[in-house]
């Protein structure tokens, strides 16, 4: 191989190095540019299902049902900053300040016995890993970076559903139109379907975080652990996540009663079982009814899969993303090309039934 061909091949090689590294680049870029799409078109469903909603039962335009939903949710929000947003923010202050005592409380605890000393030092000996002071800097750096680019987020999913909500069918019928003439009919159908089917998941999400959060309440004052309001606020915020979420929430009330005494940490673990027990087979089936109903294995299979691929806003997106994949192969693939017969999620609102 004389010197020129040998030169050429390994431009070549570099060439197609650098191209498919780009593409690879650009398809993660673009799933992110995607899923931050897919948000906004799910706070306009959420935006335009309250606002069906009033208009279906009063006389006003869907356009002024809208406007008034918009109003009505500025001022739930900025009267609930003013009232609560000082004790939910000392709330979440002080659960920021205690958890570190209390761990430290639960390692002397741990430290008493042979098998707790053993699980003390192999945390600390993963702490080590990540205690120089160049690792904090750099962590406080891309905490402060990831806090920012969450606010660019949330504005842009704003502006997004805002304009989707008030304009849906210009964005729908330009969608519709990127589809042959023969199978446009059958793809506003399919997009049809999966607003309903969101709208209803929806439903139960906003359900099931309500009880949730009012039930850890309850509970956790009941057993006299700190800050249970704030605690509440927490499980329920994360409940949107479902399966990961409840667990992850449970943490601090366990870590806090685990301080008090080892028995008081087990009956948290208790309540927090009982009220995921009692929302998953009394209060949700009620629910369900009217909402949508997911099999828990492919959930959390879809979930875990969605986090490592996507990070924590594919984990976040998961479901409804999910929702939206059921309800294209029902009506794509089992009923288009096998020719079966399906109930369809979002109008039977379960897979169950």
């Amino acid at each position: 191989m004389n010197k020129d061909t040998y030169s050429q091949k390994l431009l070549y090689t570099i060439g197609v190095i650098v191209l498919v590294s780009a593409l690879i680049f650009l398809f993660v870029e673009a799933i992110q540019v995607m899923l931050l799409l897919f948000a906004g078109i799910l706070a306009a469903v959420f935006l335009r299902g309250i606002a069906s909603f009033l208009s279906s039962r009063t006389r006003v335009s869907s356009s002024t049902a809208l406007a008034i939903v918009l109003l009505a949710l500025i001022i739930l929000i900025t009267g609930g900053i003013w009232l609560l947003g000082p004790s939910i923010s000392e709330g979440f202050n002080r659960m920021s300040q205690q958890i570190p005592t209390a761990w430290d409380h639960l390692k002397e605890e741990l430290s008493k016995s042979d098998w707790g000393s053993s699980i003390v030092q192999s945390i600390q000996n993963v702490k080590k890993n990540f205690a120089s002071d160049t690792d904090m800097i750099g962590r406080l750096t891309g905490v402060f970076s990831s806090t920012l680019g969450a606010l660019v987020n949330i504005f842009i999913i704003l502006v997004i559903g805002l304009y989707s909500a008030f304009s849906p069918d210009l964005y729908i019928n330009g969608m519709i139109k990127l589809f042959p003439p023969r199978n446009r009919q059958r793809v506003k159908e399919v997009l049809k379907a999966m607003n309903s089917a969101l709208k209803w998941w929806f439903v139960g999400r906003i359900a099931s975080m309500m009880v949730i959060g009012i039930l850890t309440a309850i509970g956790l004052w009941i057993f006299g652990i700190p800050m249970p309001v704030t605690l509440g606020i927490f499980a329920a915020l994360l409940t949107f996540v479902p399966n990961l979420g409840p667990v992850i929430s449970a943490l601090p009330a366990v870590l806090f009663g685990l301080v008090i005494s080892p028995m008081k940490g087990l009956w948290i673990v208790i309540l927090y079982i009982g009220i995921q027990t009692l929302e998953s087979y009394l209060i949700t089936p009620q629910i369900q009814k009217k909402a949508v109903s997911l099999p828990p294995a492919l959930l959390i299979s879809t979930q875990i899969l969605a986090g490592v691929v996507l990070g924590i806003f594919g984990l976040i997106l998961a479901t409804p993303l999910l929702v939206c994949i059921i309800v294209g192969i029902q009506m794509i693939y089992i009923e288009d090309t096998l020719g079966d017969e399906v109930k369809v999620l979002g109008d039977g609102h379960s897979l169950k039934s």
